[in-house]
């Protein structure tokens, strides 16, 4: 990278009888937290999305037509992607369970499900990617800082906002107060049959306003596999069923 910064750039502009900048902005790396697949998943989110931010997919073009990123090798198979491109983990955290053709048609539905609308608890998030070096949870630093991945580290600098509740916080909390508006209790939603609308419409909402993943909240109001909550989802936002049980 500081070849292409440099070098290249110099080599250019002289080629090209240009002067200045060739790039926007420095080369910038960014430290994940691996210990949950939540973060990949959000950073990720974060750059495969940009082209859409950016204004870079034109109006009848999908997310994926765009060509530079990483996003349409994603949608190949794996004989077509590049060796050092795994998909598993992002394809686990969003509940499809293999890397087929079913799996990638599901990831590239979501995806453009995704450029089409907001999520505003993610994006809340993608300022810590913009202005931080890394991203993670609250006790990242710690443990870079134990495994001597940052010396000296400053944490008035490098801790930034504190974060008052987490996403799974905020989302038990969200579950108590949809059922407490409908007198009902989480025991009695569980006991539910698994595809009943009312569980879906928490899901939708669980998913508009955190982050939690689909097996977290499939898992919590007893909705049965993730793969059968994200089908019953898309229904869901497909007939913009608004009904309220």
């Amino acid at each position: 990278m500081k070849w292409l910064m440099g070098t290249y750039t110099q080599r250019f502009n002289a080629r090209n009888r240009m002067s200045g900048h060739l790039f926007a902005g420095r080369y910038k790396a960014l430290l994940v937290d691996g210990s949950s697949d939540f973060y990949l998943r959000v950073a990720c989110n974060y750059a495969h999305l940009n082209p859409v931010r950016a204004g870079l997919v034109t109006e009848g073009k999908a997310l994926a037509d765009y060509d530079w990123s990483s996003y349409p090798q994603y949608l190949k198979p794996p004989r077509r992607r590049p060796a050092w491109l795994r998909v598993d983990r992002l394809f686990g955290e969003l509940g499809i369970g293999r890397d087929n053709a079913g799996g990638r048609r599901e990831f590239r539905e979501y995806m453009e499900s995704r450029s089409r609308e907001e999520d505003g608890a993610e994006e809340k998030l993608w300022g810590g990617i913009r202005r931080g070096w890394k991203f993670g949870a609250e006790d990242f630093l710690e443990r870079l800082v134990e495994m001597g991945a940052t010396e000296q580290a400053n944490r008035s600098i490098h801790d930034g906002e504190a974060v008052s509740e987490t996403m799974e916080e905020k989302a038990r909390r969200m579950i108590r107060e949809f059922l407490r508006k409908r007198k009902l209790g989480i025991e009695a939603l569980k006991a539910r049959p698994k595809g009943e609308n009312i569980k879906t419409q928490l899901a939708a909402e669980l998913r508009k306003q955190t982050t939690m993943t689909v097996g977290w909240i499939a898992r919590e109001l007893n909705a049965g596999a993730p793969q059968t909550l994200w089908a019953a989802l898309r229904r869901y936002r497909a007939k913009g069923d608004n009904t309220r049980d």
